[in-house]
């Protein structure tokens, strides 16, 4: 289905369309349009990886989606964690400015989620809050294994008048 980028209604046609069933969308099936989807994973190199998740997630980017929270995880460990992430149901809205799709390998907000955010993630007033909270043993801060400061980040555009 094709939805008039310049309608303001756009975003909101789309959302209804996929709560009713009328769309499916998929991170996986919008990249496989643009024909860039991503290769399964069985048949890469270590090198191949490296490559393969640059390119996902500045796809993803142009998707509207951004991913945050990963720096903790090894090349194919991320990598894997992407392409579960691609067959997943999502809504997103490929083409708008004003909007975008954030996703993270912790969000689920399991014990082990909280864990990985407070030792690699979260400054040290949120980690003092956390313990203050919570009145538990926090764990170790540490530095981030894998840093990726070229993952694009969201730059939201201003409404134009």
């Amino acid at each position: 289905m094709d939805y008039d980028e310049n309608d303001p209604l756009r975003e909101a046609k789309m959302v209804d369309d996929f709560i009713d069933g009328k769309i499916q969308m998929t991170p996986y099936l919008e990249l496989e349009k643009r024909e860039c989807a991503p290769p399964a994973i069985e048949r890469l190199t270590d090198d191949d990886i490296k490559r393969e998740l640059t390119k996902l997630l500045w796809n993803f980017a142009d998707l509207g989606i951004y991913v945050d929270d990963i720096d903790h995880l090894d090349d194919r460990t991320a990598y894997a964690a992407l392409l579960d992430f691609c067959d997943e149901p999502s809504m997103f809205f490929p083409g708008s400015k004003a909007t975008a799709y954030h996703w993270s390998p912790i969000g689920s907000c399991t014990d082990e989620d909280t864990e990985v955010y407070l030792r690699y993630y979260a400054d040290d007033a949120t980690r003092a809050r956390w313990a203050s909270d919570y009145g538990c043993a926090l764990p170790a801060k540490e530095p981030m294994p894998h840093p990726r400061p070229w993952i694009p980040k969201w730059n939201p555009q201003p409404e134009e008048d």
